[in-house]
């Protein structure tokens, strides 16, 4: 392959590394994501069925079923308080859909071993509930339950939605697209041209954005941090219960390969 075709190649993947933060947004409670999939595809489905089924005893507040399924460490009296607690905020309805969103298997030096599972649940009118079990893989019983529940209201505001965008969440984000395609550009005429020393050396130094300025969606709080280095001069990102956050960064080695004059063209001899 030619050099031009190498540089392609690798400007095509550096492209979907950047932009991939874009593309994943939109809902991160949408169980039909393939994120959902992904992760419910290493849940054991006898692990995964106790765990709806302790949810709906929990909703039902019934305290054989869940005495019965229950660590005896933790039938303690903080636990048969809690069971009204929590059933109050359990939707009664029966969930439109269900997900794993997070899965994990931990061993200690004692031989006990632990999963602790997190499903997503999303109702009818819109609202969510996350439920985190954790199930002692010793005696197969649950020894912890965690619950957190989102209004159709948290959920919209929650959401990353750039069609409804404001001139600051706008504004934002077009410098952040502005960022991704400059150092886009400078990556590739760096792979293209012919005569530029240690190109992958340069190809880390492009990609790499210096300093930090984050701006939260939801709150159009700013937060500009000085000293800090990542992947990438602009982006967007949004973990679980959190609003998404666009940060920028300044692309230093870019700007650095087009004022030493790397990013010219090579002039031919006579």
């Amino acid at each position: 392959m030619t050099r031009k075709t190498w540089a392609a190649i690798a400007v095509f993947i550096a492209a979907i590394m950047a932009l991939a933060g874009f593309a994943g947004l939109g809902d991160n409670y949408d169980t039909r994501q393939p994120i959902y999939a992904l992760v419910g595809h290493f849940v054991p489905k006898d692990q995964h069925d106790r765990a709806e089924a302790y949810v709906a005893a929990m909703q039902r507040q019934d305290l054989a079923t869940l005495k019965a399924m229950s660590d005896p460490a933790v039938l303690n009296a903080d636990f048969y308080a809690s069971v009204p607690k929590i059933a109050a905020y359990l939707p009664a309805v029966r969930p439109v859909s269900t997900g794993a969103i997070q899965y994990n298997v931990t061993a200690a030096s004692d031989g006990r071993r632990t999963a602790v599972l997190t499903i997503n649940h999303v109702y009818p009118n819109g609202g969510v509930v996350f439920t985190t079990v954790v199930f002692n893989l010793v005696n197969n019983r649950i020894e912890g339950f965690q619950f957190r529940s989102l209004s159709p209201a948290d959920v919209h505001a929650l959401r990353f939605d750039p069609l409804h965008a404001n001139a600051a969440q706008a504004g934002l984000l077009a410098a952040a697209l502005a960022l991704i395609a400059f150092t886009l550009v400078t990556l590739y005429r760096c792979l293209s041209l012919p005569g530029i020393r240690f190109k992958w050396l340069w190809f880390i130094f492009i990609m790499a954005g210096v300093c930090s300025l984050r701006f939260n969606w939801m709150t159009q709080a700013y937060v500009f941090t000085p000293i800090y280095i990542h992947w990438g001069a602009g982006g967007v990102y949004q973990a679980l219960f959190e609003p998404a956050t666009v940060y920028l960064s300044l692309p230093l080695g870019a700007i650095l390969f087009w004022a030493t004059g790397k990013g010219k063209a090579p002039v031919k001899a006579g």
